[in-house]
């Protein structure tokens, strides 16, 4: 899997991924987190996110983080339309191709 990013709920489960540095930075809900470096300008997001240790890496997503203001407000969320996507690796969606996306069937 290389190198990534982590997110620790509450429960401190591990959940990875690779939108940002890929330094093995670790965060916390209120944390701040760094800009995406694609996207800079995008501050309030949710971004998709794996259960690292407890799970095999699968081939959909697990869940989703929520990010207001570059700060990680939840863990293990549902998703938000409201919200911009970011993909796993930092990618923003745009609006058609994740209407796609929610409509497979294995899709959260």
């Amino acid at each position: 899997m290389g190198m990534f990013d982590s997110f620790y709920d509450s429960d401190d489960r591990e959940w990875q991924t690779k939108a940002y540095s890929n330094m093995m930075s670790a965060y916390r809900v209120g944390d701040t987190l760094p800009e995406l470096e694609d996207h800079p300008d995008v501050t309030e997001y949710q971004v998709e996110i794996l259960c690292g240790i407890a799970y095999p890496v699968r081939k959909h997503i697990d869940s989703f983080a929520t990010v207001i203001g570059n700060k990680l407000t939840s863990i293990h969320d549902s998703r938000n339309l409201n919200l911009p996507r970011i993909s796993y690796y930092g990618y923003k969606y745009d609006p058609e191709a994740e209407q796609a996306l929610e409509a497979r069937p294995e899709a959260l």
